[in-house]
């Protein structure tokens, strides 16, 4: 359960975090962050994990709020 205020690292923490980095998948780096706004879900802000600061921790979540956070796969060549 998320307390309010709500931020990206609190609900990805109450998710249980990023899936542990693999060979072949890791964190890209790139938080996008979706709300609804005039009635449809639309592109509200988006992040690199890197930015120093890191405004992406600050951001306080609305309820709807959809956060993606984008892997590097590399494929295998037997696939």
């Amino acid at each position: 359960m998320l307390m309010q205020p709500a931020t990206i690292p609190s609900a990805l923490a109450a998710a249980g975090g990023l899936a542990q980095t693999k060979a072949t998948m890791w964190p890209a780096g790139i938080v996008s962050v979706r709300r609804k706004q005039n009635g449809r879900m639309a592109a509200f802000r988006k992040f690199d994990m890197s930015d120093i600061p890191a405004e992406w921790e600050l951001l306080e979540l609305q309820d709807g709020d959809v956060v993606t956070f984008q892997w590097h796969v590399v494929m295998n060549d037997d696939a």
